[in-house]
């Protein structure tokens, strides 16, 4: 049987270890996506904050008090366009062995919720175009696109 909780400071090791994993996903699905060395770092950096910040909420999916999946919300303000308080889910991610089992649902409800409880008037996430069964589980979800970002590779990188 699996279960939903919030994480504690010891999960955070193992979130990241999750993360991981979806960002090797995301690179699967879209060669371009290269967070690099100075992302991990700051990612970490983020998971051991916001796990005491009472302005995000980390879950975990587990069973057999084994950790099998993540999703986090932030409550975010101002930013350069948005005016006033809303709310960015982020990191959701299960292993394959534990998919269509609910758990991504079941996360992103709580984290709804959450963030309903908490008077936020909208969400934003941000997912891969090319990641078509993502963009199929948000739009599912009620998510709709609402801007899209291009990126250009140039040639002075090596």
């Amino acid at each position: 049987m699996y279960k939903i909780r919030a994480a504690s400071k010891q999960d955070i090791k193992t979130i990241f270890f999750l993360c991981t994993k979806l960002w090797h996903e995301h690179k699967e699905v879209d060669p371009r996506f290269d967070l690099g060395k100075q992302f991990q770092k700051i990612h970490w950096k983020w998971l051991k904050t916001a796990a005491k910040n009472r302005n995000a909420l980390i879950l975990v999916a587990e069973k057999n008090n084994q950790i099998v999946g993540t999703g986090a919300a932030v409550i975010a303000e101002n930013s350069s366009w948005h005016s006033g308080k809303y709310g960015y889910i982020r990191d959701v991610y299960i292993l394959p062995d534990h998919r269509r089992q609910g758990l991504a649902t079941a996360i992103v409800e709580r984290l709804i919720n959450w963030l309903n409880e908490q008077d936020i008037p909208k969400i934003e996430l941000v997912a891969l175009v090319a990641n078509q069964e993502a963009i199929r589980f948000w739009s599912d979800k009620q998510f709709k696109p609402l801007y899209t970002i291009y990126q250009r590779q140039l040639d002075n990188q090596p």
